[in-house]
């Protein structure tokens, strides 16, 4: 598989652009997180049209976008990963939004999407260069 994952610098700056929807799991150590923005963002085809995600970052939107989630391979098969989303649905109740969306790059996260109960509601073929993606959503 390939590596997706940003950097520290990155993640730093996503935590403070919004802290609201940034979740950590920890046990002696961060084993897992889940980042996420809001935004009303209802159309987007490609990565680079919504990369600069703290420029679409929006309080009052109506969707929450989960940016990316990771959890350390030695804490999969714990519900680590279902735990952080479960966070993530809280956290979309209490603000009232209406889905919860993320892209998935792979079948076998287009799989845990849909057991947590989101659905594929389209094909991003070339989200990232050269790979082909999958929009999934949540509605509440």
């Amino acid at each position: 598989e390939r590596d997706m994952a940003t950097s520290v610098e990155m993640l730093k700056k996503r935590l403070v652009a919004f802290p609201e929807s940034f979740f950590v799991a920890r046990d002696e150590k961060v084993v897992g997180y889940l980042e996420a923005c809001r935004w009303n963002k209802k159309e987007f085809n490609y990565f680079d049209e919504i990369k600069d995600f703290e420029n679409h970052h929006d309080l009052e939107g109506k969707i929450i976008y989960g940016i990316f989630m990771a959890v350390d391979e030695e804490y999969r098969k714990y519900g680590t990963a279902k735990k952080l989303l479960e966070k993530l649905l809280d956290y979309a109740i209490e603000k009232n939004v209406d889905r919860i969306q993320s892209v998935s790059g792979n079948k076998k996260m287009e799989r845990f999407y849909s057991i947590f109960g989101m659905k594929k509601i389209r094909e991003l073929p070339n989200f990232f260069k050269n790979i082909n993606c999958s929009l999934m959503e949540y509605k509440l």
